[in-house]
């Protein structure tokens, strides 16, 4: 399960597949790997060498359960500062923009309307204009929350467990009464409190969110998961691709939108 891991995770590589001139890998800092590697993201250059030392690289996880974060977390990275390449095991420094507390600490700061069965697979730094958002993409539990099955049966934490049910109710994991495809967003200047010290990581709440189960192909169960994957920005075009994965004949589906002025 990798729980309490802190092993190396991150590399680079060139965009010339013949000579990848790879190099790494590195840990970011003494932070769990349920919170540091699967969502890339471009932090503006601006912002970055106003508040977190030219660190603009960001850097996350969400894992269901809680066992890392209640919520989607993002850490502010220089790879580059640390060597030309940083050799392979240094530790880089990680400046945490965006951290919850998890399940094992007690009075614990979550994200609102948490559920242990959220999905964050995908995060973007948006800005144009004069505007600017961190944005996650991810599939959001409704309603009830329980681990078990989709069906509504909880598994125990003693024996006797239940007989598996039939697909497609046979995975056994964290679900919700409902889900929905989001994208949610969080204001730049309350991580820029936090990196300045003034508010802790787990302060910043999401200020809006957008359904997009509208503008999905996929003919969604109401208990069906998995319904955004990766997400990337084009700062040049101010375009925001977001994956549908696996959902034209197993293959993804990438929309795209478009910011206004």
């Amino acid at each position: 399960m990798g729980e309490t891991e802190t092993r190396p995770s991150h590399g680079w590589a060139d965009v010339t597949l013949a000579h990848p001139g790879t190099a790494g890998l590195w840990r970011v800092g003494d932070y769990w790997n349920y919170v540091t590697g699967d969502y890339l993201l471009a932090i503006p250059n601006a912002w970055a060498a106003a508040h977190v030392s030219g660190r603009r690289l960001g850097s996350g996880r969400f894992r269901d359960g809680g066992q890392g974060a209640e919520g989607p977390a993002l850490f502010a990275l220089a790879p580059w500062q640390a060597g030309d390449p940083p050799a392979p095991g240094t530790t880089l420094p990680a400046q945490p923009l965006l951290l919850y507390d998890s399940v094992y600490d007690t009075a614990a700061r979550i994200m609102p309307g948490y559920h242990h069965s959220d999905e964050w697979s995908g995060a973007a730094w948006l800005e144009t204009g004069t505007r600017t958002a961190l944005v996650f993409a991810g599939t959001k539990g409704r309603g009830g929350c329980w681990y078990g099955f989709a069906n509504g049966v909880v598994w125990p934490d003693e024996p006797p467990y239940p007989a598996i049910p039939p697909p497609p109710n046979d995975e056994r994991g964290w679900w919700s009464s409902s889900f929905e495809a989001l994208l949610l967003f969080y204001d730049p200047a309350d991580l820029a409190e936090v990196a300045a010290g003034r508010q802790k990581p787990s302060w910043p709440r999401p200020y809006a969110e957008l359904r997009i189960d509208d503008r999905l192909f996929g003919n969604y169960r109401t208990t069906q998961k998995n319904r955004l994957g990766a997400a990337a920005w084009d700062a040049q075009r101010r375009l925001l691709y977001v994956i549908e994965p696996l959902v034209d004949d197993e293959k993804s589906i990438i929309h795209v939108w478009k910011a206004q002025d």
